[in-house]
């Protein structure tokens, strides 16, 4: 789907699309368990549970990294993964070979 937008791109360094999706997302979720009766002030639970959230991708095509993308989720604790496709930067690929 996006490998057409990559290719299309005419100068690396920019996002060359923007998308929108439904996941499932392990996400923190807050409940009122009950209230103290004496202050009336509330006592709240956390626990991580499995919810559908709203997910944006931003591809982008940079010069050094090549293809990649940001997933960014709409929901508390707003998880975010970066992810480099295809190749690795030459300035690390040149350290490693070197063995530095």
């Amino acid at each position: 789907m996006v490998t057409p937008f990559l290719e299309a791109a005419k100068r690396p360094g920019v996002v060359v699309l923007n998308s929108k999706a439904q996941e499932i997302q392990r996400v923190t979720m807050g409940s009122d368990v009950r209230r103290d009766p004496d202050t009336g002030c509330p006592h709240y639970s956390f626990k991580k549970v499995d919810r559908r959230v709203t997910v944006y991708y931003f591809y982008a095509l940079d010069e050094e990294w090549g293809p990649s993308f940001l997933k960014m989720a709409a929901y508390f604790p707003y998880p975010a993964k970066m992810c480099m496709l295809w190749r690795k930067p030459r300035n690390v690929q040149t350290r490693m070979e070197n063995g530095a």
